[in-house]
């Protein structure tokens, strides 16, 4: 298989440039430093995904790793460690440790963090077991951004006997208001059980007032408005929210009410609330196995864009745990959320039917994470190796980290990539203010800084692989198919550009003779 790799760098406590290639040889220019791997200072921990929930599970956890550039040549990174709260200030360029701060937790169970642009936040909860409404459930503290002030407002009973339960914890800002869109288990309902849903607030960050609470069963309509403004999901497995300043997109994981992953807009200049189904799944209500798992939600100029894991959701059944499965890109226009339009599904991949896993192969793959570099470019990331069990992951092997980019429509730019020196992590990827988009792992130990430029033109351009015109990054028989249906003018989706080997710019015959001669051996030259 034709394949390009990332290959990077380590140095104990400097960046030293990666050279970027391809194993074909298509002249990539290995002096061409687009990649780093620093080995930082800092508290040791460990948030690899080398766990069986990114691998296995299909609802999310709370994120315990993050980091943002808080200054000139400065990160900061915030993570909880099962034991504190800790923020640290690291070099960009060398990983040195500038500063390290401990946050006292206002209530001991962590939810999530948010470098927001005038304050840093975090929420915390606190299990409630009697369902009292004179317990403190919920707290958001506000961090002045150096993080030597704060305030604390607090949140009792509302309905939750555990927060953050079965799901995440998510914030945005627009207008001065902070949007918080996670989930709880509440309070014993009718039928004797303790059922999980969605919960939703929206906090005034200069008076640290809540606006709005939507924790209770359900919701209700009143002349075009919607009582919950991020609407109701039960269960609810993993929730988003981003927004664009004009609306905020609200998104929930359900294997019941509903049973599909849904997506709500909230237009922030009249209220109102619409929302659509993306993907219904297959099953029966309330069964908990869904299929697929989230990965990461990001917004183009006119798309909504959430990167998932997902099974076949149109053969009426659900595959099992052990499937590698196949990685999406759903796209849905935001103008379009709420009406008759039916978004798009974009598979990375292709797995299922060609090289999906079967249980005994063990070869997983965790869920996407996306970075927007701007309104038409976004770099897609996700990991795949061999776990160690059938149902649970003790060591990984042949892990990799595969790497796409796609436009504001979901289009792939180019193939798909891989790289077996870097690893992905609980911490998403940031875009920085030089161009290169950061994140940090650790097994263990201190957290290593990894860095990419999506800028690089060797990497991340849209590189023709003559003969490969299916796009898959693989010349075979598959791409003399696809030829021979578009000279039989059927609609199929071909790169000309790929075809046409035999430079008289057409995709015909000659081509796909040109590449059955390539696939068998013979001593071909493609123009």
């Amino acid at each position: 298989m034709l394949r390009k790799r990332i290959a990077a760098m380590i140095c104990a406590s400097a960046v030293m440039g990666g050279a970027l290639y391809s194993p074909a040889g298509y002249g990539v220019p290995t002096a061409f430093a687009a990649g780093s791997i620093t080995q930082a200072e800092g508290k040791d921990t460990t948030n690899e995904l080398d766990t069986s929930y990114y691998y296995y599970d299909n609802q999310s956890k709370i994120v315990d790793s993050y980091l943002y550039e808080s200054g000139e040549n400065t990160l900061t990174r915030v993570e909880y460690t099962e034991s504190e709260l800790i923020a640290e200030d690291i070099d960009m360029s060398t990983g040195k440790l500038l500063k390290s701060r401990t946050l006292e937790m206002s209530l001991p169970i962590f939810g999530a963090f948010y470098a927001g642009k005038d304050y840093n936040f975090v929420v915390t909860g606190q299990n409630n077991p009697d369902e009292s409404n004179d317990v403190k459930i919920l707290s958001v503290t506000r961090y002045s951004k150096d993080f030597k002030s704060s305030k604390t407002v607090g949140l009792y009973g509302r309905n939750t006997s555990i927060p953050f339960c079965a799901g995440s914890c998510k914030m945005t800002e627009a207008g001065g208001k902070l949007y918080i869109h996670t989930c709880h288990q509440m309070y014993v309902s009718k039928d004797g059980l303790n059922h999980q849903a969605n919960m939703s607030y929206v906090l005034d960050e200069a008076t640290m007032a809540f606006e709005q609470e939507h924790y209770k069963v359900g919701s209700s309509s009143e002349a075009g408005r919607i009582s919950n403004a991020f609407g109701y999901a039960s269960h609810s497995f993993d929730q988003f929210i981003v927004t664009d300043g004009e609306a905020v997109y609200a998104y929930d994981h359900g294997d019941a009410y509903p049973r599909a992953l849904r997506l709500h807009k909230y237009t922030l200049s009249d209220g109102r609330l619409s929302y659509t189904n993306l993907v219904n799944i297959p099953g029966s209500i309330g069964d908990n196995y869904t299929g697929a798992l989230t990965g990461d939600v990001e917004l183009s100029k006119d798309n909504v864009l959430i990167g998932v894991k997902m099974a076949d959701m149109s053969s009426g059944s659900l595959d099992n745990y052990t499937d590698l499965k196949d990685i999406y890109i759903i796209v849905m226009p935001k103008s379009g959320i709420g009406g008759s339009t039916s978004p798009k599904l974009v598979n990375l991949t292709n797995y299922t039917g060609k090289d999906q896993s079967s249980a005994s192969s063990l070869r997983q793959n965790s869920a996407p994470k996306m970075v927007k570099i701007n309104d038409n470019k976004f770099i897609v990331m996700w990991q795949e190796c061999v776990g160690s069990s059938k149902w649970w992951i003790d060591t990984v092997t042949d892990k990799v980290t595969k790497i796409a980019v796609i436009d504001g429509s979901g289009k792939l730019i180019g193939s798909v990539m891989e790289s077996s020196e870097i690893t992905l992590s609980d911490c998403d990827p940031i875009l920085c203010s030089d161009g290169k988009v950061r994140w940090y792992a650790a097994s263990g130990g201190a957290p290593v800084l990894y860095a990419i430029d999506p800028n690089d033109p060797v990497t991340f351009g849209n590189k023709v692989i003559k003969g490969d015109a299916d796009k898959n990054g693989t010349v075979d028989v598959s791409d003399v198919l696809l030829i021979q249906q578009h000279i039989a003018g059927w609609s199929v989706d071909i790169d000309l550009n790929a075809a046409d080997v035999t430079g008289d710019a057409k995709a015909n015959i000659d081509d796909a003779l040109m590449i059955q001669q390539h696939i068998a051996g013979w001593d071909v030259t493609f123009k």
